[in-house]
This record gives structure tokens, sequence and C-alpha cells, in this order.
């Protein structure tokens, strides 16, 4: 994995607060807010098939978890919804959006980091 052409990639973006080269990937930091108003961390990796992927590293089930089991079953079906509107899978308690194994265009990354950052904030609003 070539850091420099990555850091490359995710520095060109208003999007981005910060990237940090982190263990399996980088770590990226949006302008974009969870209801505490901490910002959204977003990991952008590669998966075992070596696709390109940004997720949110599970974050978003975290703050979920102050939810009751009962509730969150009950929230499963705004959750997909959510998830199926922004064109974002999930997979093994990761939201994410896939790449294939090339990086990302420009274009398509700011658009994966605004959906992915809309899917953390929609979810974590199903809470309040």
């Amino acid at each position: 994995m070539n850091t420099n052409v990555i850091k490359e990639l995710v520095n060109c973006f208003s999007l981005i607060k910060s990237c940090d080269s982190i263990f399996g990937g980088f770590q990226i930091e949006t302008p974009f807010q969870y209801p505490d108003g901490s910002n959204i961390k977003l990991l952008f990796k590669q998966n075992e098939q070596l696709n390109w992927c940004l997720t949110d590293g599970d974050s978003i089930l975290d703050y979920l978890f102050e939810l009751e089991d009962e509730e969150i079953k009950e929230q499963q079906f705004r959750i997909n919804l959510i998830i199926d509107s922004l064109d974002v899978q999930m997979l093994n308690r990761e939201f994410l959006v896939e790449f294939g194994n090339t990086l990302p265009s420009g274009l398509d990354f700011s658009d994966a980091i605004v959906r992915l950052s809309l899917v953390c904030i929609r979810i974590t609003n199903l809470e309040y």
C-alpha cells in the first residue's frame, strides 16, 4: 500500500479534516459530526479480497449499544431503509462503501465520504 498515493488522494478534499495512517489502512476525520458533537471518523482500507473500501469501522454500532436489544430490532427496518437509500452496505458490524481493487476517483471517493457520513448521522439519530 503506497501511503503517499493515498495521502495525495485524500488531501485534496475539504471533506477531510485529517488523515492518519493506522494499522490496516487510513483513518479519515470528516467535518461531519455525530449528535454528541464528535467528528465522524472513517477508515479507508483494503479488505480480505484486496478491494478498497471506506468504512465506519463499526463505530456506528458502538453508539447504538446504548439502545436495548429490543429497540435495535425495532430500528432494524429504519436502518435498512437508510443504508439502502444511500447505497451503503452492512457487513460484519461495519457500514461500508466498496470501490473494487483499484483506488477510487476523487469524485467517487468524495461521494462515498458524504454517503457514509450521512449513514452515520442518520443511524445515530435513531436513538433520540
